[in-house]
């Protein structure tokens, strides 16, 4: 690391002890627990060192976030031997989960937290959404199905993904200018059942949404329109008995 990177990580140290000694933080990421899994972009910044702690990693990153233009997505962190490592990324293309041997952090808002479906749910994207930003949606499915949209008020959708409790499929169209697009189905009985607690991951990846379910790879959607800035809501509804979103996250 370079001297000017050790004086940065240092005073950054230093800042976060005084004022979690005075009682401004708790050290505790507030967004996001770690989950096992390698998180993969284009830009990072390597603030590794001996001694450092996921916990210091994260907060890394969210003090970092926004300074001199920088943006931080989330964290890489794996312990190899006495020198932890330490990615922060400005972006996120991918993640591997096949990777337990990592940890990621995404640093971003919790936009909401144990609120019940049907009939639906909508949540504002302040200032639309931007390749290298990931969404994740912890959720109890409902028993007909379950529906997200990423909207560009005040019609246009441009992905709606329908997951199907009641055959397993889940189902992916658009919705430009009062017209459908394209249907494309995938059959994921095995994942998709009513009642089911499900973990989505949704990455808005340069040419596609890229989707994992429960740290599976699902499918990839690709991108039917590039108006990104103009993707302000996200609307989650349903058809049968209640489903839940237990958390909804949105990385910066």
């Amino acid at each position: 690391m370079h001297l000017g990177n050790w004086l940065c990580l240092l005073a950054t140290l230093q800042c976060l002890v005084f004022h979690c000694v005075y009682g401004d933080c708790d050290l505790k990421p507030r967004t996001s627990s770690f989950t096992p899994g390698r998180m993969i972009g284009n830009s990072f910044e390597d603030v590794s060192s001996p001694g450092i702690t996921r916990g210091i990693c994260a907060l890394l990153c969210v003090k970092r976030h926004g300074h001199q233009n920088f943006r931080c997505v989330g964290t890489s962190f794996i312990c190899p031997g006495q020198t932890c490592q330490c990615l922060l990324w400005s972006d996120v293309k991918d993640i591997d989960f096949k990777i337990p041997s990592f940890s990621f952090y995404l640093n971003g808002q919790v936009l909401g937290e144990g609120l019940s479906v049907p009939p639906f749910r909508e949540f504002s994207l302040d200032g639309g959404l931007s390749v290298g930003q990931v969404l994740r949606i912890s959720m109890k499915l409902m028993s007909g199905k379950t529906t997200m949209q990423f909207m560009i008020p005040p019609a246009d959708i441009s992905m709606l993904m329908d997951m199907r409790s009641f055959n397993g499929e889940v189902v992916r169209n658009s919705f430009l200018d009062n017209n459908y697009g394209l249907e494309e189905v995938s059959d994921l009985a095995s994942t998709i059942a009513a009642g089911k607690e499900l973990d989505c991951v949704i990455i808005v990846a340069t040419d596609a949404f890229v989707v994992y379910f429960d740290s599976v790879f699902a499918f990839k959607f690709a991108h039917r329109t590039q108006d990104f800035i103009k993707m302000t809501m996200f609307k989650i509804m349903g058809e049968g008995d209640a489903g839940k979103i237990n958390s909804l996250l949105v990385s910066v």
